[in-house]
């Protein structure tokens, strides 16, 4: 049952997700304090809702993709209900949380809702542009982060960093969308795939993670720190990326584990960034 409730839940994903905002916590105050714990449970909590929340949403159409069917709800192993009841008990401690820190931390969160379960979900039957909001979405935690810290949310800084994630989810969309198209086509998903061939958007792929890999590196344009040793680091993890991706993808096809190089490395990345911006330097 509780591997139940992690999957419900997502507990990678919105780990994930709380590693980013705790990133741009740190990077703002350059300090663990309680903030910074209560910052990085109320995006947990909230995210984990979210997820859940989305799960009731689409568990009609998770029961016809097989990459979807073993989830708890398309399996009976959770009602729908009390999916439904877990995720509102989540999103109202997480909202609660974030109204707590600040009011603009409680506001971030409520738009967070208003994309993820709103636009995004509501969208992905419609139209393959639906990834927007969902980038969207993953462009939010850092700026709760940010925000909880004191920072503003129109900080250079902030901008980078949540500009830097919107531009990571969309390939990440399109390589479970190349993985799974039998699945979206099953569940009668509009996608990018009816009007380019899936050899194309491998490479579309490819070049995207490039460049916004390499964006990743103009991070002392914006205000953040990096002592020289763990700056060569960080360069030789984008080169060394970007040749195991182009490996990975194009040259071997395997989807899963480009898939997961990918979520890897933009988490090691935001890792490296809070890492640098500590007063204490390793």
């Amino acid at each position: 049952m509780i591997q139940s409730i992690f999957r419900l839940v997502k507990f990678k994903l919105s780990l994930a997700v709380t590693t980013t905002c705790l990133s741009a916590y740190l990077i703002h105050s350059r300090n663990i304090d309680q903030l910074f714990l209560l910052s990085g449970m109320a995006i947990f909590i909230l995210a984990c809702g979210l997820s859940a929340l989305n799960q009731y949403q689409e568990r009609k159409t998770d029961s016809l993709m097989k990459r979807t069917l073993l989830r708890p709800l398309p399996q009976g192993i959770i009602k729908p209900v009390t999916a439904l009841i877990v995720s509102i008990i989540l999103i109202i401690t997480g909202l609660l949380m974030l109204l707590h820190i600040s009011l603009i931390t409680f506001i971030v969160g409520i738009i967070a809702i208003l994309f993820y379960n709103g636009l995004y979900t509501l969208l992905k039957p419609v139209s393959y542009l639906a990834i927007i909001p969902g980038a969207i979405v993953g462009a939010i935690p850092p700026i709760i982060g940010w925000t909880a810290s004191g920072g503003l949310f129109t900080d250079p800084t902030v901008l980078f960093l949540s500009f830097l994630i919107f531009m990571w989810q969309i390939p990440h969309f399109w390589i479970l969308l190349v993985k799974y198209y039998s699945d979206y086509r099953a569940a009668g998903y509009p996608t990018i795939l009816r009007s380019i061939s899936e050899s194309q958007l491998r490479r579309i792929v490819f070049v995207w993670v490039s460049l916004s890999s390499l964006l990743a590196i103009t991070y002392p344009f914006f205000r953040i720190e990096m002592m020289p040793l763990l700056s060569y680091v960080f360069i030789f993890l984008v080169i060394f990326f970007i040749i195991s991706f182009y490996y990975l993808l194009i040259r071997k096809s395997d989807l899963n584990r480009a898939f997961i190089l990918s979520n890897s490395f933009i988490t090691s990345l935001f890792i490296i960034y809070a890492i640098g911006s500590l007063p204490y330097k390793i």
